[in-house]
């Protein structure tokens, strides 16, 4: 009995726990775009009391995406003036490391749902790249953790369909054109 008791204790917590969390999510939880077209995601947060700082790493496929611009979003500055770090570029682990935002000086957080950053990438390759979000941090205006959970996205990137452009074909269709053209003018060729 007694180890039931703790057992019923034990799944009451973490479901307490994961009741109470903030989440942090992609605005599309899939995309899709052509190489060489770059696109925008937020990173939106919901169920959130209190926030006065976060901070988070973006992971990424290399090969197929590259990040171009961390913009910070409108949730955290409607709290008050903010101090905002886009983070830095890893492409070789495919990484966005250190997205950081944090309200100076004194005062009650953020709560709600909204935008904490905007994230614009360029299709470089073909294929489908999944999206993390890793490393969280958020913190209250008491510099206290608050419990998260987060959810991914993916990206899938059409490559090229190897016709040519419009007006590669017209350029082509104008030189054959010229060519029949001149020899009609120069009549057949002759041997001498």
């Amino acid at each position: 009995m007694r180890h039931f008791l703790i057992m019923t204790a034990a799944v009451g917590l973490m479901v307490a726990g994961s009741v109470g969390a903030a989440t942090l999510s992609f605005n599309n939880a899939a995309t899709t775009v052509s190489e060489g077209k770059s696109f925008t995601l937020d990173v939106n947060i919901s169920g959130v009391s209190n926030l006065s700082d976060f901070e988070f790493d973006i992971g990424y496929d290399p090969t197929i995406l590259k990040p171009l611009t961390v913009t910070e979003g409108s949730f955290l500055k409607k709290a008050g003036t903010t101090l905002f770090i886009p983070g830095s570029v890893d492409s070789l682990l495919g990484q966005v490391n250190n997205i950081a935002d944090g309200l100076e000086g004194s005062g009650a957080g953020a709560s709600g749902s909204g935008t904490l950053v905007q994230v614009t990438f360029k299709g470089i390759g073909s294929g489908t790249a999944n999206l993390t979000l890793f490393d969280v941090t958020l913190l209250d205006s008491n510099l206290e953790g608050i419990a998260n959970t987060t959810s991914g996205a993916s990206v899938k990137v059409n490559g090229f369909s190897g016709s040519p452009e419009p007006s590669t074909l017209s350029l082509v269709g104008g030189a054959v054109l010229a060519g029949v053209l001149m020899r009609r003018r120069l009549g057949p060729a002759r041997v001498v």
